[in-house]
């Protein structure tokens, strides 16, 4: 991966441990608690699991746009809401990026809480590759599912924070029970080709 704008990168099919480091440039520190390896990625268990990725400078938006692209999978419909992706607090004003399942099942994105992009029901028993586009001058936020546009909604404006970046859940709540699998973090707007060709990269994986 040589794209400099490439902040985070956690292929989770390849890292197992503990503790390990990103696969991109920067080589984040990430600290595993309870999720498991498996072939296709990390399972997390819905009440304790999740991976904490830091609080680097890289991490934050400052004035850049930003991308979030993540695989997934569930086997049931979520009780109640789940965070898959994470750099906020509940209640908080200090706003940041979060990907979200929630009843349906369905996907929600936002910067904040007020504003934000839901995607149809989706199926279970399914990866899906969701992607979270947030344009800072414009203040807008756009949903991807599987490559394709699923809808953009005007949003607040994102302001950085002191919360790690969190998979699986966020500050000790909401906890994701599924599959996760390569997450990427980019630090400015993928265009829609790169957006599908994304998922053309991995469509061959996600069954």
């Amino acid at each position: 991966m040589n794209d400099p704008s490439l902040v985070l990168w956690l292929p989770l099919n390849q890292l197992d441990g503990a503790t390990f480091a990103s696969r991109d440039v920067y080589g984040h520190f990430c600290t595993n608690t309870a999720s498991t390896w498996v072939p296709e990625g990390r399972s997390f268990d819905g009440a304790s699991a999740y991976i904490d990725c830091g609080n680097a400078s890289a991490l934050k938006i400052g004035d850049n746009d930003l991308t979030v692209i993540i695989s997934f999978k569930v086997d049931s419909d979520p009780a109640a809401a789940q965070i898959i992706f994470n750099k906020t607090k509940v209640d908080s004003a200090e706003m940041n990026y979060s990907i979200a399942i929630l009843p349906g099942p369905i996907i929600r994105v936002y910067v904040n809480p007020a504003d934000n992009v839901d995607s149809p029901v989706l199926a279970v028993s399914k990866w899906h590759r969701v992607g979270l586009i947030y344009h800072k001058v414009d203040a807008i936020i756009d949903l991807y599912l599987n490559g394709d546009l699923i809808g953009s909604v005007a949003s607040g404006v994102a302001t950085d924070n002191d919360y790690t970046v969190k998979v699986g859940c966020r500050e000790g709540i909401l906890f994701f029970e599924g599959l996760i699998d390569d997450v990427k973090l980019y630090r400015r707007a993928l265009l829609p080709t790169e957006m599908a060709r994304d998922y053309r990269r991995v469509k061959q994986w996600l069954t």
